[in-house]
């Protein structure tokens, strides 16, 4: 778990300098729930603009609506064999999406995670022993 700071942190250190500003379905911004939330964003993008082209904007959070699951763990589903192993081990897609290994994996995915540590989130998980096969499947699918 990290802090409410440290995701802007780090999301702004993300998508500072990107190219060019994002428009229209896709774009960057930085969601607050409060008037404490917003100063920080506000604080932390003065400092930073000087030296970068910050291309987000900042959007009070009033609802959040869950996407729908063809759009979830979206890195995930680029590696296709990776998706379809983890699959059969969550027995259907919403058990998958909702599950903290898929979660790991979409961020081995998107290069968040090493190799070396997305092996000892499998040897740690409570299902490795559970399915043996499938677990030594997916480190080598990983590879």
């Amino acid at each position: 778990m990290i802090s409410y700071e440290e995701l802007v942190e780090y999301y702004i250190e993300s998508t500072a300098n990107t190219i060019g500003a994002s428009t229209g379905q896709y774009r960057y911004l930085v969601f607050y729930n409060n008037q404490e939330e917003k100063k920080f964003i506000q604080k932390r993008t003065a400092e930073m603009e000087e030296n970068n082209n910050l291309n987000f904007e900042m959007v009070q959070l009033d609802e959040f609506y869950k996407a729908e699951n063809y759009h979830q763990k979206y890195q995930l589903r680029s590696r296709r064999a990776v998706y379809n192993k983890l699959k059969e081990i969550y027995i259907n897609e919403e058990n998958l999406i909702s599950s903290h290994l898929a979660a790991k994996f979409n961020a081995f995915s998107s290069g968040l995670i090493s190799e070396e540590a997305i092996i000892k989130i499998l040897d740690d998980s409570y299902l490795s022993p559970i399915y043996p096969n499938k677990f030594a499947e997916l480190k080598e699918l990983i590879k």
